[in-house]
């Protein structure tokens, strides 16, 4: 069953000395019967027996278990054979002392897969310790440990049970128990036993085998049957063999003798039995060998005799239950708290600067955007998008203002068209008016909506808090409201109503009355407020001193930005605006072929020109277009194909004609069609230079004239359908106040607006702009910290777990030497990873995101008059709080395991 052909085994000390402790062992072992290896301290009997259990390595030689050599076996083959075949009954008795007396000879039945508590009770009966099972190792007397040890061995029913020392701390009577009881156990399987005990050993030992200096010094055999064995050769010792005189040699004997010669490493001698002079002479250490009357025959030089194996073993495939392995694992954690808290409490830090520093490095500005929406800074996003070549700012595309009607909600729009109101200059208190902010004398614009209350600022509504009773839709085309702070504005610097004149002693009196814009004239049917009715102006009112309030004045103008200095009006409005501009607003601008700057006064459409009227002249260039075909020609008339008033057609062509003269003007309108010219148009009010149309490649196609003979209008003329998209398009809404509903994810639906390429132009969105660059700016260095920090922790949580496992090596070679695999022991120490690291998760992120909250509260008090989300709370953030964690655990149990899982189980035993 089990053969071991010369093996060969050094050690090597810290000096780099080398020992020998085993040379040329070669030994056979039948498949039951009592064993003992004899030996002095450092003879080589431990080590002899650690290697047939497969829990330390040999330099070279053979061991041989039921056919399959060692050499062949992998990790797990020896895992399978420490399970399965092995019971090993210790000197210190390797118990493992987090368990009970049960539970330890119940663990190697459970690396089995199998579980029978009734065969565990029998056999602590047997062993005498049944009475004991819940009793903790630390509470038991030596005898007792050993008993539960041979328990623990006998219960998975080995084939071999090797018992190192059993009896050496034991006192005799014992000792003898505990070898009575071994010696039982041998009558169905092999029972080894290493000892120094030579009086236990003959008087029990079905074989005895003396080591000596790592050599086999004898290999006796009891002598129960004197004449089968008398005349059989025998390797009784490294170099030494004997033949009886009267010996006939076999074929085996002569194969065996030839395999030792073989094998030999010195000379090997044949000896005969009674030349014993001669053999002490060669030999003066086996005397006791040859000496017959030593032993009076009790027992004879050992004859293997050869037996088929039975193949009876069963291998076993290791399995710590899960359960075992979270109680090794909360015993481990217990033994070092201190440590313990200190690691987790590392362990929770690194977490939470771990998410500080992703949510840096990946700062969301639409999640930082949505938190404060949501937290008070009001019910609306303003969003634009579109670049336009007018004035250099983005306005609302048709398709843009599709998708955002497809929102399915309330959507106002904005139109940012200048227009001013005008103060009596003579009536203002120069005091009053001193550094007021209110004396700004411009509108935003015009806010396009059906209902003023369904925005705000944070969290509060606008109301209505005064109107023009009896509205009908009549009203609604010159009708406006404005906001309180324009209405006080308005009344105490008085500024002019239609007439001129006024008398407005509070906003009520502007309800119903006309206030004189830039552009014309408007009616107040309405005045809009706070929802609990408090005058916006008194809010801000101190802001007219020399030194205002800085924190008042970034609240006012976070309001004054949105709706505060907006009209707000209903489309009827717009478009009633739209024609009443529509000949005033825009001009046109070219230079001629000398480079000389010309503008006309205002663009207006072809079909302006009334030919009923008698004092319009056309004179046509085209010879497709007259005066009966007018109307219907100028609404296919391309984009660049104009006409333009004599006085500005004169300044194009730098030369004065007589209106009698058609022939030199078509001359003329014929070399100016032959160049190539560009006529900007652009808003006449607008303070900007830049253009907001260019048609290009002008070709005039006539002339109006007014008046023969007289000067005609500046003008450039469009054709009907171009000057109409034109129109449209310069009165496209500059922004969309779009209604947040309630409940909603904000920050995902500002993420979605971002995404369909909309720009957010609520104020407050400039700072975390600005933060994000900051933050951008920086990201090199955070994360140079993030990284140091992280390899910090890392190098700390693996000292605690490395640490932990070198405190617990002889746990572990325990387990292995019971069969248990690296798979099993990952259980125990991946669970202790898994308790830090989810006390680490848990408490990590609770830390990080109240400590987030807490300190965008702090930031917000202190510098900002909206909520100011410095810390996001990003999904991403916390995967990689959590990824990062279970990294560093990961790596801090896998490198020091791996390491420990290469060493010898008897060295991580002994270490």
């Amino acid at each position: 069953m089990l053969q071991l052909k010369n093996i060969y085994k050094t050690y090597s000390s810290k000096n780099g000395v080398t020992h020998r402790a085993l040379e040329n062992v070669s030994l056979k072992f039948a498949e039951k019967g009592l064993v003992f290896i004899l030996g002095k301290s450092g003879s080589g009997k431990s080590t002899l027996l650690n290697l047939i259990g497969g829990i330390d390595n040999y330099d070279r030689g053979e061991i041989i278990f039921n056919g399959k050599n060692f050499s062949e076996f992998k990790e797990s083959d020896y895992d399978y054979y420490r399970n399965s075949c092995i019971g090993f009954v210790f000197q210190d008795f390797n118990l493992l002392e987090n368990l009970n007396v049960f539970e330890n000879v119940s663990l190697a039945l459970e690396l089995q897969s199998k579980k029978d508590d009734e065969k565990i009770l029998d056999l602590l009966d047997k062993m005498g310790v049944a009475h004991l099972k819940n009793r903790m190792i630390n509470e038991l007397s030596g005898g007792q440990r050993q008993r539960v040890s041979i328990a623990r061995a006998l219960v998975k029913n080995p084939s071999i049970i090797l018992a190192d020392e059993p009896t050496g701390a034991l006192d005799s009577e014992t000792s003898d128990e505990i070898i009575k009881i071994l010696s039982d156990l041998a009558k169905d399987r092999l029972v080894i036993i290493v000892t120094h005990n030579k009086e236990l050993a003959y008087d029990y030992g079905d074989r005895i085998i003396e080591i000596r200096d790592g050599f086999v010094l004898k290999d006796l055999l009891r002598n129960n049957t004197p004449t089968e064995v008398k005349n059989e050769s025998t390797l009784v010792s490294s170099n030494l063999v004997i033949i009886p005189k009267d010996c006939e040699i076999s074929e085996d004997n002569v194969n065996d003798l030839n395999i030792t010669i073989s094998e030999k490493r010195q000379d090997y001698y044949v000896l005969v039995e009674n030349d014993k002079h001669r053999a002490m002479s060669l030999f003066p250490n086996v005397s006791e060998v040859i000496d017959a009357d030593k032993n009076n025959k009790t027992f004879i030089p050992y004859q293997h005799v050869k037996k088929e194996h039975n193949g009876n073993e069963k291998a076993f495939k290791s399995n710590l239950p899960l359960k075992k392995g979270i109680k090794f694992a909360f015993s481990n954690l217990k033994r070092k708290k201190l440590k313990l808290v200190f690691t987790v409490l590392l362990a929770i830090l690194s977490v939470i600067f771990t998410g500080a520093a992703s949510n840096f490095t990946q700062y969301s500005l639409s999640n930082a955007v949505g938190m404060s929406i949501e937290k008070d800074n009001g019910s609306y996003l303003e969003v634009s998008s579109s670049f336009s070549i007018y004035n250099n700012e983005y306005n609302l595309q048709q398709n843009d203002i599709n998708y955002l009607n497809s929102l399915d909600r309330e959507i106002a729009y904005s139109y940012d068209i200048p227009l001013t109101y005008y103060y009596d200059s003579t009536e203002v208190d120069p005091i009053l008016s001193k550094d007021n902010l209110f004396m700004d004398k411009t509108f935003k614009g015009l806010l396009i909506t059906d209902n003023i209350e369904n925005y705000g600022y944070k969290s509060k509504d606008f109301k209505v808090i005064l109107e023009k009773e009896n509205l009908v839709e009549e009203d609604y085309k010159t009708g406006v409201y404005i906001s309180s702070i324009v209405a006080e504005t308005i009344v105490k610097y008085a500024a002019y109503d239609k007439k001129g004149v006024h008398d407005f002693k509070t906003i009520e009196d502007l309800i119903g009355s006309s206030i004189r814009l830039s552009s014309g004239s408007c009616t107040v049917i309405g005045i809009y407020d706070w929802d609990k009715n408090e005058s916006l102006y008194k809010h801000f009112e101190s802001l007219h001193d020399e030194n205002p309030n800085y924190l008042l004045l970034r609240e006012y103008n976070n309001i004054a930005n949105s709706t505060l200095l907006r009209l707000v009006v209903r489309q009827e409005f717009l478009e009633n605006y739209k024609d009443a501009r529509r000949f005033l607003s825009l001009k046109a601008h070219s230079s001629n072929i000398i480079d000389m700057d010309v503008s006309a006064d205002s663009v207006r459409p072809l079909s302006n020109i009334d030919f009923n009227i008698s004092k319009n002249d056309v004179y046509f260039y085209s010879k497709e277009i007259n005066e009966s075909n007018f109307n219907e020609k100028i609404k296919t008339l391309k984009p660049n194909q104009i006409f333009v008033g004599k006085k500005f057609f004169r300044s194009l062509v730098n030369e004065d004609f007589k209106a009698s003269e058609i022939g030199h003007m078509r001359e003329l309108i014929e070399t100016f069609n032959s160049q190539k010219h560009t006529i900007t148009i652009k808003d006449r009010n607008a303070n900007s230079n830049e253009a907001f149309q260019a048609i290009q490649d002008v070709e005039i196609m006539g002339v109006v004239i007014v008046c023969s003979g007289d000067s005609s209008l500046n003008t450039a003329y469009l054709g009907t359908t171009f000057f109409s998209e034109m129109v449209d398009e310069y009165f496209a809404p500059k922004t969309a106040l779009v209604k947040m509903k309630a409940a909603e994810d904000y920050s995902a639906f500002v993420q979605k607006l971002y995404d369909n390429g909309f720009t957010i132009n609520n104020n407050f969105v400039n700072y975390f702009l600005e933060f994000a660059s900051i933050i951008e700016q920086y990201s090199l260095l955070i994360n140079l910290v993030a990284i140091v920090w992280f390899a910090i922790v890392a190098l700390l949580l693996y000292s605690f777990m490395s640490g932990s496992i070198k405190d617990n090596a002889k746990q572990i070679g325990i387990l292995k030497a019971l069969g248990a695999n690296i798979k099993d022991t990952y259980k125990i120490y991946a669970v202790e990873a898994v308790v830090i690291g989810l006390f680490a998760i848990i408490f990590g992120i609770l830390g990080y995101y109240f400590g987030g909250l807490l300190v965008n509260q702090i930031i917000t008090s202190l510098f900002y008059t909206f909520y100011f989300a410095i810390f996001t709370f990003e999904p991403i953030t916390f995967v990689v709080m959590i990824l990062s964690t279970i990294l560093v655990l990961a790596i801090s149990l896998v490198i020091p395991m791996s390491k420990i899982s290469k060493i010898k189980p008897i060295d991580v035993m002994n270490s």
